[in-house]
Formats: structure tokens, sequence, C-alpha cells
């Protein structure tokens, strides 16, 4: 065999088209991506390849069908003449049906020498699907391994079982060659099907796998290589030996935790079980693994491979939101009403049950960005018209707990006892997505017994799950009760954020408790309750300007920010400038709310009045002001003469803008507002809740600036 490779490295961009829905699939200056996956291999092929697998998630990548296999041929030239984020996958069609590389250069104007590559990948794809119910020549595998191609891929071309394949590449001793990165064996490995030498497995008679989060995602990556540089400590303090899997490496190639072995490779079903074949480790840790935790749970355990930390059907259970809700209910806990509906006759009888509004979501996946908020029958009409398109039965119908008070839990637990070390505080009221909402460590409005009563819920349904490790929970307080909305065992967002304000190591006590470690016995530091954190979101939406600011149920946000302070309203404002949204100290702010909302803007329009600012107000919130003793100037609405507030936005008058959405034409003249809003950086909040966190921030900001203080040795 031959020496050490040089790798060959391919980054594939994450897009969020799905999420932003009215931000067009078109690429240009203006950065879309909110993320990257990358693949290393011996040539560009097999990185390529590897690369496609990470993107897609799943091990077919490039041979996956997509849907571009319904077009006709002129419809997939037209499409390839703008670079769009399908546009690869689209090429490789355009090969597979004949189009030239000429052609193609001329419609893309892509390099000849990565189409030369392409055309090579989709010509052995041709002569892979040639032997189709056959085991391929031994030097036509050998070859298409070589090129990156998956044996799931091989399995499909080939239509063969996957144990007649693994039977096949047993006998010729076929499994791929571990290569190190950077030259030296520096403990980033890489894989690889080419001739050359093999690294030995990373030394250590007691490995712990830990599976990463993947692509380097705004919004997640971070997080979770933030838990692992943790992990990986307490993995060594335990007499244990860490090993990562993940093709992110700048959280872990790049932390005080650097660890001794880190497999760069896609998180994908082949992937995993190669790196498990390797090294044969005691265990496998998935809670940093982001939402691919429950799968790989699941996976690995029907795969024979043993999970450590909350057993299988509490995973599974927490993801079942039929299921989870039954749990509850068997515990006494409150949960919004909620049903399952199987046809579009029984959600419009649930609903008239349940009552407006509600949030309908998809059954087989918890995340929020799989949820709609109706608000009345004609938006049901409008959802149930295109759910054929969009989603499929059966589908949760729950209650919507309209102007409730959120909040998130993190609890540790050992399997018997349970300890909540932190309540943190939605600044968003209900219908905003957790990931969206500025939220607050320690809570600063929720009364004191309803802490309490999140306490008690939380040692509860951490106990009956069984966790072993970390649990994060999400409550409502809605007319004086507490409710449970739902519950995740993989590590969030939150992580970090109670690590620098409360000086708990979340993820390094989580990983203890895993292996076995007990809770009572364990060291947890107590909470800090002298400073203030508050985490605030990032949006793209100064990039992604057809896209209305106005928050809801599906995250919109790509990164967080986060700020320390003595008081509140200073965190906040310091948070809104981290996450450059800064907060004016002067100026005017225009106001126009809903009928609902406008009694709940009285209070930070009373503070901004007190600070000194002009207020503006469409006529409907200037009557209401003034009801209140609070003076506002009249401003034209869109459609009722010039100037209109879009002007006074325009001309620099306005510094904050304070808006929450209407129906009907108002529904489109406030996206209006939001959008100009954006375009013209002026501070935009969408809720009374928002509105009065900022008007309480730029007083704080008034008084004076925060005092200097130094994080104790410990805050990483």
């Amino acid at each position: 065999m031959a020496g050490k490779l040089k790798p060959v490295g391919v980054k594939w961009p994450c897009w969020d088209f799905e999420r932003l829905k009215a931000t067009a699939d078109r690429l240009g200056p203006q950065m879309k991506a909110v993320g990257q996956h990358v693949g290393y291999g011996h040539d560009f092929k097999e990185a390529l390849q590897k690369v496609a697998r990470a993107a897609v998630g799943n091990d077919l990548g490039l041979s996956d069908p997509y849907d571009f296999q319904k077009l006709a041929m002129e419809e997939i030239l037209a499409a390839l003449s703008a670079p769009t984020s399908q546009r690869l996958p689209m090429v490789c069609e355009a090969l597979r049906r004949g189009v030239s590389e000429a052609e193609l250069n001329r419609i893309t104007h892509i390099a000849p020498w990565f189409l030369q590559q392409l055309q090579a990948l989709m010509d052995m794809e041709a002569q892979i699907a040639s032997y189709k119910g056959q085991l391929l020549p031994k030097a036509l595998l050998l070859q298409v391994k070589a090129a990156g191609f998956s044996n799931a891929c091989l399995k499909q071309l080939l239509q063969i079982s996957a144990e007649d394949l693994g039977r096949q590449m047993a006998a010729l001793h076929l499994r791929p060659n571990w290569q190190c990165l950077a030259g030296t064996d520096t403990g980033l490995r890489f894989s690889t099907y080419s001739q050359c030498s093999d690294l030995p497995a990373i030394k250590g008679a007691k490995k712990i796998l830990i599976i990463g989060s993947g692509a380097y995602r705004i919004g997640q990556g971070p997080e979770c290589d933030f838990g692992i540089c943790q992990a990986v400590d307490a993995i060594c303090s335990q007499g244990y030996d860490p090993v990562v899997l993940n093709c992110n490496l700048v959280g872990i190639s790049t932390g005080r935790a650097m660890t001794s072995g880190c497999y760069c490779e896609p998180i994908t079903a082949e992937s995993i079980l190669d790196v498990i074949a390797k090294e044969n480790p005691k265990g496998v840790i998935t809670q940093f693994a982001g939402m691919h935790a429950s799968w790989l749970a699941t996976f690995l355990t029907q795969s024979g491979t043993k999970v450590l930390g909350t057993p299988l059907p509490s995973l599974q259970l927490v993801n079942d939101r039929p299921a989870f809700k039954k749990r509850m209910r068997d515990l006494g806990i409150p949960q919004p009403t909620g049903a399952l509906a199987y046809s579009p006759e029984e959600t419009d009888n649930i609903i008239t049950e349940i009552g407006y509004p509600v949030q309908i979501r998809t059954v087989d996946a918890g995340s929020a960005n799989n949820c709609e908020l109706i608000q009345d029958k004609s938006e049901l009409t409008a959802f149930l018209e295109n759910v054929d398109q969009t989603v499929h039965y059966p589908l949760m119908l729950e209650q919507f707990l309209e102007y409730a008070i959120e909040a998130q839990a993190e609890i540790l637990c050992d399997g018997k006892s349970a300890h909540t070390a932190a309540v943190m505080e939605h600044i968003e009221l209900a219908g905003v997505h957790a990931g969206d909402s500025a939220c607050v460590l320690p809570p600063y409005s929720i009364a004191p017994r309803h802490v309490e009563t999140i306490i008690e819920y939380c040692q509860k349904i951490a106990i009956a799950l069984e966790v072993k490790g970390l649990l994060n929970l999400r409550f409502a307080i809605y007319r004086d009760t507490v409710y449970v909305l739902e519950a995740a065992c993989n590590i969030c967002r939150n992580l970090s954020v109670v690590n620098r304000v409360h000086h708990v190591p979340l993820a390094a006590i989580a990983v203890r408790l895993m292996l076995g470690g007990d809770l009572s016995a364990l060291p947890i530091p107590s909470a800090v309750p002298s400073r203030v954190g508050v985490r605030a979101a990032v949006f793209p939406f100064t990039v992604f300007k057809a896209e209305d600011p106005l928050l809801g149920p599906q995250m919109r946000s790509i990164g967080q920010a986060l700020s320390l302070a003595d008081t509140f309203g200073l965190a906040y404002f310091k948070a809104q400038e981290a996450a450059a949204a800064p907060l004016p100290t002067q100026g005017t702010v225009l106001i126009t709310v809903t009928d609902e909302d406008k009694t709940s803007i009285l209070e930070p329009a009373r503070i901004f009045q007190e600070l000194g600012f002009q207020i503006m107000a469409t006529r409907g919130t200037q009557s209401a002001l003034a009801a209140n003793g609070i003076q506002a100037q009249l401003v034209r609405k869109l459609g009722f003469g010039r100037p209109n507030l879009l002007d006074e936005i325009k001309n620099g008058n306005v510094q904050m803008v304070i808006n929450t959405p209407t129906g009907g034409q108002g529904q489109i003249d406030d996206s209006i507002i939001r959008k100009t809003a954006i375009i013209y950086r002026v501070a935009n909040m969408t809720t009374p809740a928002s509105a009065l966190a900022a008007a309480k921030g730029i007083a704080a900001r008034r008084k004076g600036k925060d005092v200097t203080r130094a994080l104790p040795a410990n805050s990483d």
C-alpha cells in the first residue's frame, strides 16, 4: 500500500429556504447560507460524495433521486440558468440525460474541470446500474468505493440486499482506511477507500464515542461543540478515552479540550458504523447530535450498540407528541388541550371543540418548524387546501395559550433523582419559537410560586422518564396555571447560556451522569443570583429582505448573543447591541398595534414618554393612548394620504417601530411596515412584550453603563 495522503476538502453550504419561504432560492453576491457541511477524501470525487451525503442527510448523496426525475429536459435547462441551492444535483441529473459538458458550461459557467469530475461520477453511476441484480466485479467495486459511492448507493443502484454486498466486501477485506488531516497524526481523521496505509485505532481500552451535530449550522453547531468540549474533559476525568465523530471541526479542533481522536465524517449510518467498527467503543453518546439525537439512538440500539444516557423508550416518547401528552396526563401535569386528526373533516371538528387560535403540526417530528398557528376559519381553509403538498395526516391539533408567558428549564437527572439547574423566562409571549425569543436568566417577572411549580414538574417528569443526563422542558404560564409544552433530551441552545450566567457546566455533569454517576455525589455549583443574563436572537432579515420579520412558531433566527448585567433592563439593552439590533436612546417611536394589544402597549408607551421619546401612532392606537394620558402625534396609515408612516420611516423621522400583526389588508400593510423598518435599519418590535423589554432596556442604559467585572475562572 501507498503511504499517507494529502486530503482534499469540499464545503457544501447549508440552506434554509424551507423556513424562509418568501426568500427566492437564487444565489448572488449576498450570502444566503446559514452554515456549512465539510467532507474529506483522497480526491475531489470522494470528498464531494461524502459532503453530499452530509448535506442530503442520508447515504445516497448525489444519487438521491430528489424530484428532478419528474422534470422535462427543457425545465431542467431553464432552471440551471440561475444559481440556486439545488443547482449541483440538478447538473448531475442533466449529465445523466446526456447533456454535454460544453452545454452545461455555457449555461452555468461552472468550470470545465468540475463538470468533468461530475461527468466521471455519473458515468460510474451508469456503469454500476448496468450490473443491476448482480454483484460488481472486484476491480469495479474498488474503483467506485474509492470514488466515494456509499454502500447504500450501491445497494440502490444494483437492487441487491445489504447482506449480499456486505458479504462481498468482507470477502475482499474491503473497508475504509483512515488517514490524518494536516499531514501528521493530529488526532483529526478522515476515511478513504483509496489504496493507502491505515492509521491504527486510537489508544485506550475504555473508549466512549461522542457523536456531534454534523454541519456547522448557525444556531446549532456552536452550541453542540461547546458541549462536546466539556464532555471530552468529563470523559477523561472518569478514566475513559474520548472519541468524537463530527464533520464540523471548528469547535473540536480549536477548543481547549481537544480530543486525542476526532473522526471527520458525515453523520450518516454508514460513517457511524465504520467508526464503531474501527474503535469498538464501550458506549456511544448521542445527546450532542442536536436534532439527530433521537434517530441516532434508535438506529444504534437496533444495530446492537450500547447508547449511554436516557433509555431509548423515553427518547422516543418525548418525540411522540400524542404519547408524551398521555404520559403527562398520567402524571397529573396540565398541558394544552389537543387531539389527533386523520382527515380534513376531523380537523375541522376538533378545532371547533378546541377553539381558535390553534397550533397544527405533524406528529412525525417535534420541531416547531413543522408547526402552523391558525387564527381563524379562513386560515384553516387555506392550510387544508395545501395540506397534501406540505404535510401529511395525522395532524396534532393543540390549543394555543394566547398571551401566556413561556419558560424553559434545564434539568440534570441520574434516573432516580433530579436537579433543576436553571429556569429561563422567554421575553416574547407564547407563539414565538423558543429559538427566536429573547430569554432572561433568572426569571424576572414569573411569580415565585410558578417557578416552584415548574421545579416540581421538572422533578416529576425527569424521574418518570428515567432521564440519565440532561432534559430540557418548555412551560407556559396561562391564567395562573403552569402548563408543560414539550420536552427534549438532546443538548439545546441554552447550554452555553446557563454555563456563562450560573457557571454550572451542564454538559460535563450530564456526561458523568450518563457514565453512571450519582447526582447526589457530584459537585454541582450553586446558581449565582446576583447577575442577570439575557440571550438575544440574531436574525437574517437584513440579508433576506423579502422576509417579513414577524416572529411566530417557526424558527427564524440564525444565532444568538448573550449579555450579563446587574439588572434585566441593562442586560437586555446590551444583548440587543450584541445581536446587531441596537436600541435607540432618543428620538421617535412609531406605534401601531391591534385592538387586542392596545392594553398591553400602554406600559411601554408610558415609559417611552417618561424618557422623553416622541410618540407617533395611527388613529386607533393614538385614541387608545390618549384615553390613558399618553400623547401621540397622529400619522397616516398606508392608503390614507401622504406623508404616511412609511414616509416617516424612510425620511429618518422614526427610530423605533412597534407593530403587531392584524388580519386581512392590515396584514399586508403590517408586513410592508416591518420590512421597511428592516431596510432602513430602524429598531423593530413585533410584540408588546418585546416593546416593554426595549423600554426598560433603554431606561437602564440612560441611567449609565454597567460596571465591568471578570467572569469566574470556571466559566468555560
